[in-house]
């Protein structure tokens, strides 16, 4: 084999390599930190509604990060947070610390949640699926609840 088939067959070999790392990265990425073990971490994000309504001073805002894998049972609350509005207004900054999670059946998936409450009655909530962050960082947009 000359020297420049060797080269040229290196220059292959080199590339087909760099593809299959390539696409096991895109196929880790695309599956994202949503799926399956939780290792732990934090989150921080900010919690906000687009209404212009003051919160009430015992305003209690709630964030959850659940699994919500099955989809015929309730969602499992992995960890919580909870934060006294004490006058504050949106957005309000938060911060939850999560443990290690490994579910029983090697399958999970992981969202955050948010509510607000005043008096044990729901104003706000989230109405979408946010899934959980591949940087640890979330800006949550809540919804009014009609009463």
């Amino acid at each position: 084999m000359t020297m420049t088939r060797k080269t040229l067959l290196a220059g292959l070999l080199a590339t087909g390599v760099a593809a299959c790392i390539g696409q096991a990265q895109a196929q880790a990425q695309t599956q994202g930190p949503g799926r399956s073990g939780l290792d732990g971490g934090r989150l921080t994000g900010t919690v906000a509604y687009r209404e212009r309504i003051a919160l009430p001073r015992d305003a209690v805002i709630e964030i959850s990060l659940v699994d919500v894998a099955r989809q015929d049972a309730p969602a499992r609350r992995i960890a919580r947070t909870r934060i006294v509005s004490r006058g504050r207004q949106p957005p309000i900054p938060f911060v939850l610390s999560y443990p290690s999670d490994r579910s029983r059946d090697g399958y999970a998936e992981y969202a955050v949640q948010a509510r607000i409450e005043s008096r044990g009655q729901l104003l706000f909530i989230t109405d979408t699926r946010n899934a959980l962050p591949p940087g640890g960082r979330i800006d949550l947009m809540l919804v009014r609840v009609d009463r």
